[in-house]
């Protein structure tokens, strides 16, 4: 949990190593959604959370959207980096399937938490 300069209680959730590539990292994505699940579970004062994928190998694989379900009742966002980000990675993950604009900083989480 970190405070903003705003104020803004976040949870940021930071991932590392390599997620498999497409079914193989249905596991991966199991185990980082218990990871968030326990996270909010721990701290139910968080205004707003960031999933840091900066240092996480990613390339493909459609699981990874469940990572963000228990998120649902708060602004949140991705952070990736060029690692995470590649061709097609998550990036293109996030804006394809999801929607979202991956970003860093997440100004867009500490405004919408602030509003909210």
């Amino acid at each position: 949990m970190v405070e903003s300069e705003a104020g803004v209680r976040l949870l940021v959730v930071t991932f590392e190593g390599t997620y498999g590539h497409g079914c193989q990292g249905n596991g991966d994505a199991a185990a980082m959604l218990e990871a968030v699940e326990r996270l909010v579970r721990e701290h139910p004062e968080a205004e707003g959370a960031v999933l840091d994928a900066t240092r996480l190998d990613y390339e493909w694989g459609d699981r990874i959207g469940s990572v963000s379900e228990p998120l649902a009742a708060m602004p949140w966002a991705w952070a990736v980096s060029e690692r995470s980000a590649g061709r097609c990675g998550l990036t293109s993950y996030v804006e394809a399937e999801m929607g979202m604009r991956p970003g860093w900083p997440p100004h867009n989480v500490v405004q919408a938490a602030r509003v909210t």
